[in-house]
Order: C-alpha cells, then structure tokens, then sequence
C-alpha cells in the first residue's frame, strides 16, 4: 500500500507583520486549546500538519513567520479563518498569505502527483489554484 503526502511552505516577512508577538500568541493558543471549537471559529482536531513559528535569520534574529504543512493533508478552513483574523485586527498588513503545498505518493506512480497554492486576501477571501495530478498537466 501506497502513502500519501501533503507538503508545503511559505514565508512571511517581519515588515508585513505589525504584531507579529500577537500573530504567534493566537497560534500558541489556538493550537493548545482542547476544544477551541466552544469558544473560537476554528476547528483544530485535525490541524492537518499546520504550523506556524517565528522564521530566523542568518544573523540569528527574527526576520518574519514561516508556516508549513507536513502530514497527509492541509486544513484548508484552518488556514483560511486563522489568517483572516490576523488580516482583520491589522496583525498582518501582507498583500495576501498564501501557501504552496505538493503532494506526492512513497509509490510514485502516473497520477499520483500534484499540487496546489492556497491564498488569503486582507478582505478575508480564499483563493486556490492547483493541479490534481502530473497527468493532467500538458507537455508544454
């Protein structure tokens, strides 16, 4: 049997987060809550593998945030709700936070490949553009 994976990234700079203490502070939170469904529009049972942590660089200082997805799938409403509510309080002045996933089997075998990017504008939209599969792509 064959194993499927979800893997993405994608990084946000520290000009583009004012508040980046009150970004991670929401995250810390939201991802220690037992039930956080009772008391915020999020359900966390299954993150899907999201993360989000403070990003370093070279010199050792913070220079932004990096979210990822390491696990069989991405929580799409996770990511969409928790990064709406970062635009809406003016936590993130961002053009839009997106993320760039693949997916890929431990079998590769045709159709058993693909890829997508998730988008949230600072109205609080979600955007999604993808492919399903390497046989859906063209040769061009």
């Amino acid at each position: 049997m064959a194993n499927n994976y979800t893997e993405g990234c994608s990084f946000i700079p520290l000009e583009e987060i004012p508040q980046i203490d009150k970004v991670l502070k929401a995250w810390r939170i939201l991802d220690e809550r037992d039930s956080p469904e009772d008391h915020l529009p999020f359900n966390t049972d299954e993150s899907g593998g999201l993360e989000i942590e403070r990003s370093y660089g070279r010199d050792g200082a913070v220079d932004g945030i990096y979210v990822s997805t390491s696990d069989d799938w991405l929580n799409e409403q996770l990511f969409h709700r928790f990064f709406a509510l970062m635009f809406k309080n003016g936590w993130i002045t961002a053009s839009c936070v997106g993320i760039e996933c693949a997916m890929y089997c431990d079998k590769l075998r045709p159709g058993e490949f693909g890829g997508f990017y998730l988008q949230v504008t600072p109205e609080g939209d979600l955007l999604g553009f993808g492919t399903s599969a390497l046989d859906a792509l063209t040769n061009d």
